[in-house]
């Protein structure tokens, strides 16, 4: 029996007949800064008289590739480039649409200034690499990571702290300027 292209259609990898219930629970999870970008040109543009109205629109609007918003949308967060790009073309922050912290299109808040833990810090492509694989990691293998990486940190500190002591720096400077390469002691104490 032949059985015509036009009477199947792909469904997780698989070709299926058209007529087939497949459940719709086999999507992949899309990414929340896509989710974020998309609803923003949604919002943004919907009085205009070009208004994105699906992914489509967007991907034109943007100037990327399909396969680069499928990226996006399935795969990793959207990059530092592509967060600047929508911002550039769509007037939406791209610390909150790469982090989801702060206001969509970037006004300031309260007047107070923020708390220096609430406010974010310019990182490098490779410090953002880093922390998309780093989201790509089961909650254990996080886990694991944070654990040596905090045991570096700490077997760093102590050797910088020896260094210190055997050149005979004074223990406030060298209590300083351990703090500011290393930042705080892990368990929060000064020392005295």
């Amino acid at each position: 029996m032949f059985i015509s292209s036009s009477t199947l259609r792909l469904s997780t990898g698989c070709l299926v007949p058209q007529n087939a219930d497949v459940p719709s629970n086999t999507e992949k999870p899309i990414q929340p800064s896509f989710a974020r970008l998309l609803d923003f040109a949604i919002r943004s543009t919907a009085g205009s008289t070009s208004p994105i109205v699906d992914e489509a629109g967007l991907r034109e609007r943007l100037g990327v590739s399909n396969g680069r918003m499928t990226n996006w949308k399935y795969t990793r967060p959207i990059s530092r480039d592509g967060a600047l790009l929508a911002e550039k073309k769509l007037g939406c922050s791209a610390t909150w649409l790469m982090s989801g912290v702060g206001d969509e299109q970037g006004h300031s808040g309260p007047s107070r200034p923020p708390a220096p833990e609430d406010t974010p810090r310019a990182i490098s492509e490779s410090q953002w690499q880093l922390l998309q694989d780093f989201d790509m990691l089961i909650p254990e293998e996080q886990n694991a990571i944070r654990k040596t990486l905090r045991e570096k940190a700490a077997y760093a500190r102590k050797i910088f702290e020896q260094m210190a002591r055997r050149h005979n720096m004074p223990a406030p400077v060298a209590d300083k300027r351990i703090e500011e390469v290393y930042g705080p002691p892990p368990d929060g104490s000064k020392k005295k």
